[in-house]
């Protein structure tokens, strides 16, 4: 259950300087109040439907659908669920779209994450690639 701060990497406590980081959270707090208003459960999974996001990301519809299809090797189950023609999407599935879809409003956020999460780490001398690292140690054991 993650509270005010997370634990990775041998267990560093990070606290999220959210100051630090306000003016970028604008474009992530619509995301996050859709999210709440448009997941639904399918299979038990948390997800949200395309027709919702292409509306969230501003792309048209049909547009959306084709740029997923163009790309159907990026969303696999745990990212994408294929039901009657339309597509419900897991989170990570929501984050791989901002690399594919082409509306400002999906790049933008796909670039604010990355830089979010990317300076979180430095913040506190934390790459991704030390928590790619301390995973496999994790596996290993």
């Amino acid at each position: 259950m993650i509270k005010s701060k997370l634990e990775i990497c041998n267990h560093k406590e990070i606290r999220i300087n959210f100051a630090k980081v306000k003016k970028d959270l604008t474009l992530f707090l619509a995301v996050e109040t859709f999210v709440k208003e448009s997941s639904y459960y399918l299979n038990g999974i948390k997800v949200l439907n395309d027709s919702d996001l292409a509306q969230l990301f501003e792309i048209d519809l049909i547009e959306f659908r084709k740029d997923v299809k163009e790309n159907i090797e990026r969303f696999p189950s745990n990212f994408m669920i294929e039901t009657d023609g339309s597509y419900a999407f897991t989170e990570a599935g929501v984050i791989m779209l901002g690399g594919i879809l082409e509306s400002e409003r999906a790049i933008k956020y796909h670039i604010q994450f990355i830089r979010y999460f990317v300076d979180l780490g430095s913040q506190y001398g934390i790459s991704m690639f030390d928590v790619i690292q301390n995973i496999k140690n994790l596996k290993q054991q």
